[in-house]
């Protein structure tokens, strides 16, 4: 598969990501917690950016925004992966490094290592 090829099946897979997140602005993605928005990640790097929030929350001081990479060649996560990993992500206690903790647009940026993460279970909604 050549790079043009690779770009292309991101970003399909990057819009069926922001398809599925959007599901979850009106109903909660984990507890009291909604997608707020979905963000393009920097330069077309294999990611998507998921913003989470109280419903109706909108000050980017309590929103958090988590980079998730979605991989690359056959190991392309899913969109289910996708939620799966948010949902971890917002679960319990997680210590980032210092260069893994970033802002983007005024929200505190984390830049999530799936390797890392035990993804949250598929829920009835999913």
């Amino acid at each position: 598969m050549n790079t043009s090829d690779e770009d292309d099946e991101v970003t399909e897979l990057q819009t069926e990501i922001t398809r599925l997140l959007l599901e979850f602005v009106h109903a909660p993605l984990l507890e009291d917690q909604y997608v707020r928005s979905v963000l393009p990640a920097p330069a077309g790097a294999p990611a998507v950016r998921g913003v989470l929030g109280g419903r109706g929350e909108h000050v980017p001081a309590r929103l958090t925004t988590y980079e998730i990479p979605l991989g690359q060649g056959e190991d392309l996560l899913t969109p289910h992966d996708v939620v799966a990993l948010l949902r971890a992500v917002h679960t319990g206690t997680h210590i980032y490094p210092a260069d893994r903790v970033t802002t983007v647009m005024g929200m505190d940026l984390y830049l999530a290592d799936p390797a890392h993460l035990q993804p949250a279970p598929f829920t009835t909604d999913d």
